[in-house]
């Protein structure tokens, strides 16, 4: 059970760094706060818990002090989410187009997917002095949780997921535009280097024959010519 709670723990911080991602040095997940991690560090989240919760005597009574603190505004939100209430406006991907990134780090799915991995981190911390069956009693009701939170998860990472590939769609149509218009100001700017010796080679010739027929005129005489 030590070793479920510290895989929990490990888990945890995974988490934290996933919801942390940034892109171009703009956090992704923080709101309109894209200059700062829209999360705080995981032992922030684990100290601040086990104070909330501290002298609890039973599950039940771990349980309903953890919800209360995620659930109050002045809990979780203020401790560990780091972003903002709002929301990024439609970012513009192209000249038609715009993605909406409206999934923030403070998300409903999110703070229950948090909960319950930082309930199954503490709940065998022997400041609790929970028994056995005990700790197994908590293991149960955040692995039910787990469980029935799975489709808002899934309906979350879908949103995600789909804003992510619309972008690497356009960003791929961009890319084939920006080659196309390349080659356009190409051949607007630059001469074909085949063409461009093909003609000069004619224009060689060209000279070549007249210098040759001028040649032979200047040997003409009318002494040449009677002989």
């Amino acid at each position: 059970m030590e070793q479920i709670s510290v895989d929990a723990e490990n888990d945890l911080d995974a988490i934290v760094s996933a919801l942390n991602t940034s892109s171009g040095g703009r956090s992704l997940f923080a709101g309109t706060a894209t200059n700062s991690a829209a999360m705080s560090n995981a032992d922030t989240v684990l100290s601040a818990l086990r104070s909330a919760t501290a002298g609890t005597q039973s599950p039940d009574a771990l349980i309903d002090a953890a919800d209360t603190w995620f659930d109050d505004p002045a809990g979780f939100s203020a401790t560990m989410y780091q972003g903002s209430d709002q929301t990024l406006a439609p970012l513009r991907v192209s000249d038609t187009d715009t993605v909406t990134m409206d999934t923030t780090a403070d998300a409903e799915e999110l703070r229950a997917l948090i909960r319950s991995v930082a309930l199954t981190a503490i709940a065998s911390d022997p400041s609790f002095g929970f028994s056995g069956d005990s700790i197994r009693e908590v293991f149960s009701e955040t692995g039910k949780s787990l469980f029935e939170n799975q489709a808002d998860l899934t309906a979350l990472r879908a949103n995600v997921g789909s804003a992510q590939e619309r972008i690497e769609t356009i960003a791929t149509r961009n890319a084939t535009e920006e080659t196309t218009l390349a080659f356009a100001k190409g051949a607007l700017l630059q001469a074909d280097p085949y063409e461009t010796a093909t003609k000069l080679e004619e224009v060689q010739f060209q000279l070549q024959s007249l210098y040759t027929v001028t040649a032979r005129m200047s040997d003409l005489s009318l002494v040449n010519f009677i002989r």
